[in-house]
């Protein structure tokens, strides 16, 4: 015997909306993903960090040849002083190998930078220094040609120095 059939009259002509789900990616295709994102970021990464270490290996042996071809040679020191918002002496010569220093003795901080104003250079390893009344810095002279000093705040006070080559 069948059951009887009974007929509900609040679904009568309804249609059932049917909702497809995506089927969510395997596991094993997200592990991938995963796996080869952390190899590009981790070759980029190794890939910075050596180019770091040759630099400052590069930047290290440089120093190094700089100290051995100025041994034994007779050195000039000439310092630069920074006082009453001057810098004097306003230009020097000298050779290279020979030693410069740095001073403040205005009762403000300067920020000493070497180069032009907007595009600061690379000096004996130093590109710019805070100095405060007082402080002081020194570099051995060991890039011949012509070089700016200057006051990255106080554009007014700048120094100029030739640097020539040894006999």
């Amino acid at each position: 015997m069948t059951e009887p059939h009974t007929h509900h009259p609040e679904h009568h002509g309804e249609h059932h909306k049917v909702i497809i789900h995506k089927k969510p990616k395997h596991r094993k295709e997200r592990a991938s993903t995963y796996i080869v994102g952390f190899l590009v970021i981790a070759v980029i990464a190794g890939a910075t960090i050596f180019g770091a270490s040759r630099f400052a290996h590069k930047q290290l042996s440089a120093g190094a040849t700089d100290q051995e071809h100025c041994q034994n040679l007779p050195v000039t020191d000439y310092t630069i002083t920074i006082q009453d918002d001057q810098a004097m002496p306003d230009h020097f010569e000298a050779k290279e190998c020979d030693n410069l220093t740095v001073v403040n003795f205005d009762d403000k901080g300067r920020l000493v930078a070497f180069g032009e104003h907007d595009s600061h250079m690379t000096y004996d390893g130093v590109s710019q220094k805070f100095l405060n009344k007082g402080d002081s810095f020194q570099v051995k002279l060991n890039k011949t040609g012509s070089f700016r000093l200057h006051d990255h705040n106080d554009d007014t006070i700048v120094t100029t120095f030739t640097v020539k080559p040894r006999d």
